[in-house]
Parts: C-alpha cells; structure tokens; sequence
C-alpha cells in the first residue's frame, strides 16, 4: 500500500523538488531596505510562475516526450514542442501577472492583494531591460532543465539496458546449469543401466543424451553442418525403434555425396521425420515407413513415405501447425530455393522436400 501511493505521488514530488531548486534563488534574494520579507513583488511573482511551468515541462519531458519522440525520425518534432513550451513558459507569466499594462485593470472592489499594486504606467526603457533580463534568466534556466532532463532520461535508459543485461546473463547462465544436470543424470543412468545389462535401456539414453545435446547448443545457431542434422535424425529414429513391433517395416536410405561438409537450418527435416512416426505406426497392424535422404555439395533432397493409420489423421492440428512453421521457415531461409509438396493416395502419404542450399 506504501508503495502504491509512493508511485500516485511520485510526478508531483519531482515537479515539487525541480520547482523548488529553480526558485530557491528567487526566494532567497536580497531585499532592498525596509521592504518586507513576505511582500512578492510583481517580478517575483512572474518568476515563481514560470519557474513552476517549467518544473511540469521537465517532468513531461522526461516521462513522455523523451520515451517516445527521442528516435533521430522524430527529432523535429521534438524540438519544435521544445520551442513552443519555451515560449509559453517565457509570455504566460507576463501576460497572466499583467506584464502588458492593459488600460483600466484597477476598479472597485478588486481583490485586495491587486489594489495594493501601484497604477500602470508606459514601460520605461529599464523596465524592458528588466523584462528581456529576465527573459534571458528563463531561457538559461529552461536549457539547463532541458540538459538535465536528457540527463537523466540518459542514466535511466543505461540503467534499465545494464539491468537487461544482468538478466539476459542470468538467464543464460540457468540455461546452461539446467541441461549440464540433466546430461549429467542422463549419464548416471546410462552407467546404471550399462551395469544391470539393460542393453536397449543404455543405448535409449545414450541416444537421448546426443539429441538433448543437440538441441540445447547446437540448434542455437542460424545453421549447422549437416551430418550434425542427420545424426539427430538417426538418434531419433533408433529411439523409435525401441518401441516398434514387428509390424512395422522401416527402410531408411541416408546418401551423402559432397566435398565440402554442407550447412543447413536446424530441425527443418525432422518435422517431416516425426510425424512419419507419429501417424504412420501402429503396433497391431502392418506399417511401413520409408526415408530417403540425399545429400550433396548444391542440395538436400528428402521423401518420407508412411501408411496413413486408422485413427491418426493427417488433419491433426498439431502436424497442421508444426508444417505450417516449417513452410514459414523455408520461406524465410530459402526463399524460392526449396521444393516441397505432400500427397495422399490409398492410404499412403508422401512428402518430397528439395532445398537448394548454395
């Protein structure tokens, strides 16, 4: 609760302590003799005024203006509204403190704090003097409040980027604190089970250990040599093949020609891959799957081919949306430089994915 009105009073504690550092002097001043301490001359009056204007324009200049109009796209706006509030803060205490000396301001029955001000008279040329003095007095004070705003708003933008920062590092830090546990209790089992003869057991998390590796660090880059890719896809595949039956038959044809170790996004073939196991494998019926990958120095050329399974559509929104993001990324990676179409006959779906990758 504290806290709450802390924030509601907040604007006006700034505007308060800037109002406050801008008219100390004034209050302060010296005055001439026999002249009371509490009596606020016209002047002074004019000084207080557009002291307070320009407390609320560094407040608003340091909460909106600056946040929003601080882009190099903006900058005339800004400065334009900069000048417009200068020449308010400047002109609206004459005016509002009778700076203008309009004919006839004194009648009966002013209030008494007016009738105690002397009659208006021409403006002297010391007291022009006076007015454009004061005037500049304004524009120094106004430029310093200006500077001190851009100050700040400077400082706190550095602090909020520094703290953003600590963050992002703290983050990045749990991140890496997370999996290397969790590698390391892949590992404590995989000895466990290495020492109850749990063959399919070891060889499942060794499997799992190397794809969990691969996501964590590796798919963190934009690309990765493709044997990389394809170890992933070969570490899935054998994980799967701990739970078929055998009724599934699986043909898996892996051609890699090239000279020079080719680069490609991660995990943008194994969508195709998953879902291969997903809707194609059923342990009480015939199922047949079939991947064929090739490889070479130009080119990645993938066709997965499964039976459809009762029960499992190919309408399902989870293959629906992993397939859409994939098109999203191909577009966005190799845009027309990749072929890929889907078809489905006789209970057979088919998907034919050709990347164009130098």
């Amino acid at each position: 609760m504290g806290l709450g009105r802390y924030k509601f009073w907040k604007p006006f504690l700034i505007v308060l302590l800037v109002f406050g550092f801008v008219s100390a002097p004034i209050l302060t001043a010296l005055r001439p003799p026999g002249e009371p301490f509490g009596v606020l001359t016209r002047p002074v009056w004019r000084d207080i005024i557009a002291n307070f204007l320009m407390a609320c324009f560094f407040f608003i200049n340091f909460k909106l203006l600056l946040p929003k109009l601080s882009k190099p796209s903006n900058q005339i706006l800004y400065i334009s509204i900069v000048l417009a509030a200068f020449l308010i803060i400047a002109w609206l205490p004459t005016l509002i403190t009778g700076g203008f000396n309009p004919p006839h301001m004194h009648h009966h029955g002013e209030h008494p704090s007016i009738q105690k001000m002397p009659p208006m008279k021409p403006r002297s040329n010391s007291e022009l003097s006076e007015l454009m003095r004061s005037i500049l007095h304004q524009l120094y004070l106004f430029i310093a409040v200006v500077i001190f705003s851009h100050l700040l708003f400077t400082r706190t933008r550095l602090t909020q980027v520094s703290k953003a920062h600590h963050e992002a590092r703290e983050a990045y830090l749990k991140s890496q604190i997370n999996p290397h546990f969790l590698f390391n209790t892949l590992n404590g089992l995989y000895g466990l089970a290495i020492r109850e003869k749990a063959e399919s057991t070891s060889t499942g998390i060794l499997r799992l250990a190397g794809m969990m590796r691969y996501v964590v660090y590796d798919t963190a880059n934009d690309f990765v040599a493709i044997g990389k890719e394809i170890q992933y896809m070969r570490d899935y595949i054998e994980l799967q093949e701990l739970r078929l039956s055998t009724n599934t038959e699986l043909t898996l044809n892996f051609r890699e020609n090239y000279v020079e170790e080719p680069k490609i996004a991660p995990m943008l073939l194994m969508t195709f891959v998953e879902n291969a196991f997903k809707y194609g494998v059923n342990p009480d019926i015939k199922s047949t799957i079939k991947i064929d990958l090739t490889v070479d120095d130009t080119s990645v050329d993938l066709k997965v081919k499964n039976n459809v399974v009762a029960g499992k559509s190919k309408t399902d929104e989870d293959e629906s949306i992993g397939l859409s993001n994939t098109v999203t990324r191909l577009e966005q990676l190799y845009p027309k430089r990749y072929y890929l179409s889907t078809t489905e006959n006789d209970g057979e779906y088919e998907i034919h994915l050709n990347i164009k990758i130098s």
